[in-house]
């Protein structure tokens, strides 16, 4: 499986990931912290090194996003964008 990098947010700041083999389910848990809340969340869809482009949202099968241990909700915007209107510090991702 790959899991590509992430970013929440338009500015770079420091995250935690976490990654969880679910190996049972055949998939794996992303949990991403960050330490300023965001509205926005992106996945790339090109990597350096690839000669093609890529959605790595496709392969999520379910997106969780919190602010401060609390849910909120979050709007697609495409296949690799989301848009969190309350802001999200914690994201939590079902990966294929």
């Amino acid at each position: 499986m790959f899991v590509p990098v992430l970013a929440l947010g338009a500015i770079a700041q420091a995250a935690d990931y976490s990654i969880k083999l679910n190996p049972d389910q055949n998939n794996l848990t992303v949990r991403v912290k960050v330490s300023q809340k965001s509205n926005f969340f992106r996945m790339p869809a090109w990597v350096p090194g690839d000669y093609e482009l890529f959605n790595y949202g496709r392969q999520v099968k379910s997106f969780q996003f919190y602010q401060g241990g609390n849910p909120v909700p979050a709007l697609a915007k495409d296949v690799n964008t989301w848009e969190v209107r309350a802001g999200a510090d914690e994201v939590v991702m079902t990966i294929q």
